[in-house]
């Protein structure tokens, strides 16, 4: 974290060490959907993995957890894992550095004094908090193997840690990620 503060002709620089939060709970992880419209998604019966799944820039343990997790889910809501899937699922896992700013200004008293100038007035402190920290994304995509196009898309959104994250929260990230699959149609 860094505070920069403001006072007249003043500024001074303190830089503390901020420590990353592990992978939120999933009340903080912000997910998105999207999907062809087009689709009917009851005709998928199996899916499958992409082979770059094996490539996700993630140690074996949480490449192992993300995957369970999506074949739990898509199991759970009646699809079959198969070599010659429907639906091929494609996962990607994406962080990047991010900063927040917060500014808080408070009044101070009257001054005098030659050092800034002769006579009275206000003056104000601005401080400003910049913390560091890492966002990851965790993106679920499902492909029609016949017709070789995206047609559902999901993915969810939190702040990071270098630590490795726990089963229950990928399980929980993963789930809410695949809660709007398949999407019903609108009338």
């Amino acid at each position: 974290m860094k505070t920069i503060q403001f006072f007249g002709v003043l500024k001074v620089v303190t830089v503390l060490a901020v420590s990353a939060i592990m992978f939120v709970s999933c009340s903080s992880l912000r997910v998105a959907t999207d999907y062809d419209k087009e689709v009917n998604f009851g005709a998928y019966k199996t899916f499958g993995f992409n082979d770059k799944t094996n490539e996700l820039p993630v140690n074996d343990l949480v490449r192992k957890r993300i995957l369970n997790a999506v074949v739990s889910e898509l199991t759970s809501k009646g699809l079959t894992q198969s070599e010659q899937p429907d639906l091929v699922i494609d996962v990607l896992v994406r962080t990047s550095e991010r900063e927040s700013v917060t500014a808080r200004t408070e009044p101070m008293s009257p001054y005098f004094g030659r050092r800034w100038r002769v006579g009275p007035g206000w003056s104000a402190t601005t401080t400003y908090d910049v913390s560091s920290y890492t966002e990851g994304t965790l993106i679920i995509g499902m492909g029609d193997t016949k017709k070789q196009e995206l047609v559902w898309e999901g993915r969810g959104t939190a702040v990071v840690s270098g630590k490795t994250p726990e089963e229950t929260r990928i399980n929980k990230a993963v789930q809410k990620i695949l809660a709007s699959f398949p999407p019903t149609p609108k009338p």
